[in-house]
């Protein structure tokens, strides 16, 4: 009795997966008849340009933190919020490193390409813009933002252990993520 329940049981499975493919496929099929290229390289634009923008939004937000409470910073130092505020201000610093590391990757093995693959040459490429048109005025940006962040908000006697730390936590990180950790995680 179990074996004609399981045999019955998987042709039903089988027939329901069926079905439900051809739903999908059907489905696919009609997404892609509605979109016109134009709107499927639009909607991607907006897709693509999230992540450069959250990255912007919460380095400003970080930004206001710290200005909001600068006179607090100079007269007790920095609190935990403080530091909290400079690592969002930080955020920027993604900017920076996608176009140095492009640029260097492109120095060491020479392929025509010194704005890589990231978000930004990706939106550059999809709206026909020159690939610089975005990594190049957010290089500036972060590079100014993290320079002031360095410079004019961190206590002197926390700067080189700052700066130190950051490199090594930088370059560990991506060592880890991006060569070793995530291709395994998200393949």
């Amino acid at each position: 009795m179990q074996a004609i329940y399981k045999r019955h049981k998987l042709d039903e499975d089988n027939h329901i997966k069926h079905l439900e493919s051809k739903r999908q496929d059907s489905l696919a099929s009609e997404i892609k008849q509605q979109y016109t290229r134009r709107e499927y390289i639009q909607e991607s634009a907006l897709i693509t340009i999230g992540g450069p923008l959250q990255t912007l939004l919460t380095s400003i937000i970080g930004i206001f933190i710290l200005l909001y409470r600068r006179m607090y910073i100079l007269a007790r130092g920095m609190q935990l919020w403080d530091w909290l505020a400079v690592f969002l201000a930080l955020f920027s610093l993604r900017f920076v490193s996608n176009l140095t590391l492009s640029v260097l990757s492109e120095l060491w093995n020479p392929n025509g390409n010194y704005f890589g693959g990231g978000d930004e040459a990706r939106l550059a490429r999809s709206l026909d813009l020159p690939l610089g048109m975005f990594a190049i005025p957010l290089f500036i940006i972060g590079l100014v933002i993290s320079l002031w962040v360095v410079f004019k908000v961190l206590p002197y006697k926390h700067r080189f252990t700052f700066i130190i730390s950051g490199l090594t936590g930088g370059i560990l990180g991506y060592l880890i993520w991006l060569e070793w950790l995530g291709p395994i995680v998200l393949p």
